[in-house]
């Protein structure tokens, strides 16, 4: 049996939350920059995976991933 969507949801921002204190803890500017604009993709991400078998850390890090190749192309039109 899958999770239900409120305990997804919750494992999510669990994922979440360790890896902005994570970030925090290295002092990273730009790993903190890449978590807040991966957050704005996760729930747009969530609501495409729903059908789909996709565990909450791999969400998060396929957001951090869409984030920073949207990032590298803005720069390479730049």
């Amino acid at each position: 049996m899958g999770r239900t969507q409120p305990s997804f949801t919750k494992a999510v921002d669990s994922q979440l939350e360790t890896l902005s204190r994570i970030a925090s803890r290295l002092h990273s500017y730009q790993f903190e920059k890449l978590l807040e604009k991966a957050k704005e993709k996760v729930r747009y991400l969530q609501s495409a995976s729903y059908d789909e078998f996709i565990n909450p850390y791999d969400l998060v890090i396929l957001a951090m991933i869409i984030t920073l190749a949207e990032e590298c192309e803005k720069n390479v039109r730049s």
